[in-house]
């Protein structure tokens, strides 16, 4: 009969639950996000994702830039420009391009 710690040793090694369902996991932890090349290219590592985002024209929170309420006296809309519109421009450009069926 083994004694205590052989029983503990062997126990060790392996880890709690289902391999398939752990590996499935990690494999979803792995998964890359397609970054535009447009964004990637006039990304600046020295600012922070809101800077950079709202430099290049996008939104990272949309309930901030579009209002909930609209008043009816108050009809001006402010726009800031856009300090990169070039980004947006190639993004539609590169969605313009048709896909390549694959069968």
């Amino acid at each position: 009969m083994p004694s205590v710690k052989k029983n503990r040793r062997q126990k060790m090694g392996r880890a709690g639950g289902n391999a398939k369902k752990q590996n499935k996991k990690r494999k979803q932890q792995k998964r890359n996000v397609a970054i535009p090349s447009a964004v990637k290219a006039n990304w600046d590592k020295a600012k922070t994702l809101q800077e950079n985002m709202k430099s290049m024209g996008f939104a990272v929170d949309p309930n901030l830039v579009v209002p909930v309420k609209m008043d009816v006296d108050s009809k001006k809309t402010v726009t800031k420009p856009v300090e990169k519109p070039n980004v947006i421009q190639e993004m539609e450009t590169e969605a313009a391009v048709p896909e390549k069926k694959v069968l």
